[in-house]
């Protein structure tokens, strides 16, 4: 009964608008994000230090550094490709002809509070929100 509470409490707060809907969602895609580079850093470290054998106090620091560092770039790429072929997406469907606009409300939607609203109406945006 417990594990049935704890899950609705967990789609409450996922899918609240509210400030603390917004904080809860940031905290949660840190969490993942982090937990996420943690975990191939320290994979791709454990592989690489067992492979290579070394021995010498650089070779395992520079070994250990670059295994961590590496995998941030590759993190930001992958989130903000699937932020731009979503935004595509919602241009595309709605007809909004501006990716831009589309990304923002997104990310603003997924992430945050709605700080600008668009009405759509069946089917199409209104003329006021077109901008």
């Amino acid at each position: 009964m417990k594990r049935r509470i704890r899950e609705s409490d967990f789609n409450t707060l996922l899918y609240r608008l509210d400030d603390e809907g917004v904080e809860f969602r940031n905290r949660l895609r840190g969490w993942i994000g982090a937990a996420v580079w943690l975990a191939l850093s320290s994979l791709h470290a454990i592989f690489m230090l067992v492979a290579s054998g070394a021995s010498e106090l650089i070779g395992i620091l520079l070994i250990v550094g670059m295994s961590f560092v590496k995998y941030i770039p590759l993190l930001n790429v992958v989130y903000n490709l699937a932020r731009k072929m979503a935004a595509r997406y919602i241009d595309d469907v709605y007809e909004l002809k501006d990716e831009d606009l589309a990304s923002g409300f997104l990310e603003e939607v997924v992430f945050g509070y709605l700080r600008e609203k668009i009405t759509i109406n069946e089917g199409r945006v209104l003329e006021k929100d077109e901008r």
